[in-house]
């Protein structure tokens, strides 16, 4: 039987089973979103629950850190965030502001370090060590 939209319309069944299928199809359309990316609900529960005490990890910031955070920066400077020092004139190129940004240690981000034991680590960026060679 063909509907007004021209597309075949298929039976609904009634039975005990129909919410269950429904629910599969939900969890099935769920599994397919991409499971490497992890949203915080609330970034003031980290800011609340942030602990200075002795940690596990190093406080020197590592390379692969300095460069992720550089760019992040950058790239949200480019697209319109105001920069939160004072930008000399001489200094044109977002990546420049996002580095002066960290050398000044007000950048606006938390490091989450992984301790594979499936527990993490925050780190303010003003209580690392940063080292600009």
């Amino acid at each position: 039987m063909s509907s007004a939209s021209g597309k075949q319309s298929t039976s609904k069944s009634s039975g005990p089973n129909s919410k269950k299928s429904s629910t599969l199809a939900a969890n099935d359309s769920a599994s397919k979103k991409d499971t490497n990316i992890e949203y915080q609900e609330d970034y003031r529960q980290i800011m609340l629950a942030y602990d200075t005490t002795p940690r596990t990890t190093d406080p020197m910031m590592t390379v692969f850190e300095k460069s992720l955070i550089i760019g992040k920066r950058a790239t949200a400077i480019a697209y319109g965030a105001e920069p939160l020092i004072d930008v000399p004139a001489r200094m044109v190129n977002v990546v420049e502001i996002a580095e002066e940004e960290l050398r000044q240690k007000k950048t606006p981000y938390i490091i989450r370090r992984d301790l594979g034991n499936g527990k993490y680590e925050f780190w303010k960026i003003k209580d690392m060590i940063i080292s600009f060679d």
